[in-house]
């Protein structure tokens, strides 16, 4: 089994590495450079060179490549190295039809409580994602920022860091509050950072 082509998807603020096979697998990883998807998407570009006509299977194999080819390494290097490694990870599952859980040591837990990321530019829009998570049965909220998301087509300058420093704004009070509300008591939590 070789590894026939590499796709990069861009999808909103996400980009992902589709790896193609020549016996019909296909893998999915996701990029974690979520700040420079550019850049990310770029170096997946670059990967694809290496990766055609290589075994999928030896995953170690292309990672350490991957990560040491280059005296330069950063966000959007290693975002991309993680793309390719997912998806790869997503091939030997399928290849040997196990779960990829089950090829990494086995199963550790019989469940796993996952949190809402919660977006919006406005208080108002975070909490109404906050009560819509809610409405889907999450029962922890995450990434709540009191200082609220800018728009990704917005560069990034200072950010929310200066608040941080200055304290928080009437916003982040005014946030604070209503997503509290919004996750109710004793069911849902807030996730702050």
């Amino acid at each position: 089994m070789k590894i026939k082509d590499l796709q990069i998807i861009r999808a909103n603020r996400f980009v992902y590495c589709k790896i193609f096979t020549d016996n019909g697998l296909v893998g999915l990883g996701e990029s974690g450079a979520w700040g420079f998807l550019e850049a990310s998407a770029a170096v997946l570009k670059t990967f694809r060179e290496y990766l055609i006509g290589k075994d999928p299977l030896q995953i170690e194999h292309h990672w350490q490549y991957l990560y040491r080819f280059s005296h330069f390494r950063g966000a959007a290097i290693m975002g991309a190295v993680s793309a390719v490694d997912i998806a790869l990870w997503d091939i030997k599952g399928k290849y040997f039809n196990v779960p990829v859980w089950q090829l990494l040591s086995g199963q550790c837990r019989n469940k796993v409580r996952v949190y809402a990321h919660i977006s919006g530019r406005t208080v108002e829009e975070q909490i109404e994602h906050c009560l819509k998570a809610k409405e889907e049965g999450f029962t922890a909220l995450g990434h709540i920022n009191p200082f609220l998301d800018e728009p990704s087509s917005f560069p990034y300058t200072d950010g929310s860091s200066s608040m941080l420093y200055t304290g928080c704004s009437w916003q982040g009070y005014g946030f604070m509050s209503g997503a509290a509300q919004a996750a109710g008591t004793g069911t849902c939590h807030c996730i702050v950072r």
